[in-house]
């Protein structure tokens, strides 16, 4: 184990813990600097949230026992409520999906089975009134969906429940808010790792590590689901997934140097150390040096530690130097050339200033595991908000995977006119995203 190896060069490792042990800790962390939340104090938090957590979720289990039209009727008239003055019509976003539902009935013929439907969006403002426009995104994703479907069906959102995304909404709300998505949807309980968690049972379904088995589970089997493509406000995307991934890139190589070797080489590196004794112990970054590399330039890109006082790269969209060092550090000690290196942060500066990222390793999940391993056609519907239009929103051209073969999948894009196309998951992750997202 790497901890054991930790302990074996550094005893004292982590005895100054000055940053959170994980991912959505720094980020939860960063963006939490300066915002002033509705008071909630620890007694009721642990004595009377659970009640309404219970009263949400026995609300989603009655939804559940009533048609799919009725249940839609009721959510969708909620979701107009609080969506205010961001309301958009249907009619607005028809047109693209009508000229889809050709495509998704011939590979759902050629493949024998329905296929997967995935509403990918973008993420508006999370705070002020420009927040209820996030309300209206999900809805006109589940009307979308429904429509693509055509046949009586539960489109699931993949919605955050944990304290870090619902921390703007009172006590009340949030335990209702949870314990409804958390039953009627795939809530996702991100920050698990670092808060207590046995404050509700009914939330442990929603635990961070279940949600990858959750979403592929419904759609392998032809499922409906809506989610946000940048898993959250754009300074997440860029810690969770532009930064995550490109150093688990980096260190996917099969000549990369692990275990005790890598550690002692990352450790000539005096910003290493210091990030390495402003970690907790008992971390789960701590488990190999890839996470700990990941950790280490995250926190460096939110403005943790000695990098705190300033706009953090993640809010501000552009790597400065300590985020660049750390990364340029840790691929060298992956073992790459220093032109390598080089190539590999100019196209993560690229990325980096993207509101979502690429998401290639989900778009390989998904080929792997839904089209490929259970032969599912996937059809991508993307919503995007803060059109050059002026509108609130507005659906972009519907994608539809129809096979793989060797590694190569072959897909048509519903435009005007239909467009085949053939490519890797990774070349599809970065023409869908940059078509249809900032």
């Amino acid at each position: 184990m790497l901890e054991s190896a930790i302990m074996r060069i550094d005893p004292d490792a982590g005895a100054a813990a000055k940053i959170p042990g994980d991912l959505m800790g720094m980020i939860a962390r960063a963006s939490q600097n300066g915002t002033t939340l509705p008071s909630k104090p620890e007694w009721a938090k642990r004595g009377l949230q659970p009640v309404f957590t219970g009263a949400g979720f026995l609300v989603s289990q009655a939804l559940k026992c009533i048609p799919s039209s009725a249940a839609f009727s009721i959510q969708d008239r909620v979701f107009q409520a609080l969506a205010k003055d961001y309301r958009t019509s249907f009619e607005d976003l028809r047109q693209p999906l009508e000229r889809a539902r050709q495509a998704v009935r011939r590979a759902e013929q050629d493949a024998g089975k329905p296929a997967a439907l995935l509403a990918l969006l973008s993420h508006p403002p999370a705070y002020g009134d420009a927040a209820a426009l996030n309300v209206e995104m999900v809805r006109q994703a589940v009307l979308a969906l429904r429509f693509l479907r055509q046949t009586p069906c539960r489109p699931r959102l993949v919605i955050a429940v944990d304290d870090f995304a619902l921390d703007m909404l009172a006590l009340h709300e949030e335990g209702l808010y949870a314990g409804f998505v958390a039953g009627a949807h795939l809530g996702v309980y991100r920050t698990a790792l670092r808060r207590d968690f046995g404050k509700s049972s009914l939330l442990r379904r929603t635990a961070l590590d279940l949600f990858p088995w959750r979403l592929f589970s419904r759609l392998e089997s032809g499922g409906e689901v809506g989610m946000v493509l940048s898993g959250g406000v754009p300074a997440t995307g860029r810690a969770l997934y532009a930064l995550r991934e490109w150093v688990k890139d980096v260190w996917r190589r099969r000549e990369a140097p692990r275990g005790a070797a890598a550690l002692q080489t990352l450790r000539e590196n005096e910003d290493f150390r210091r990030f390495e004794a402003e970690l907790p112990l008992r971390s789960p970054l701590r488990r190999n040096v890839p996470f700990l590399c990941a950790g280490w330039a995250a926190a460096r890109a939110l403005g943790l530690g000695v990098n705190s006082g300033v706009l953090n790269a993640c809010a501000a969209g552009r790597l400065d130097a300590p985020t660049a060092a750390a990364l340029r550090a840790a691929a060298r000690a992956a073992g790459l050339g220093e032109e390598e290196v080089r190539a590999r942060i100019a196209a993560l500066a690229a990325e980096f200033s993207r509101e979502t990222p690429f998401r290639r390793r989900f778009f390989r999940l998904l080929a792997g595991r839904v089209l490929g391993r259970a032969g599912r056609p996937v059809v991508f519907v993307p919503i995007a908000h803060g059109r050059a239009d002026g509108a609130h929103l507005g659906c972009g051209d519907c994608w539809v995977w129809r096979s793989q073969d060797g590694g190569r999948i072959s897909a048509v894009k519903a435009g005007t006119s239909e467009e085949a196309w053939s490519g890797t998951a990774d070349e599809f992750a970065v023409r869908f995203v940059s078509e249809n997202f900032e």
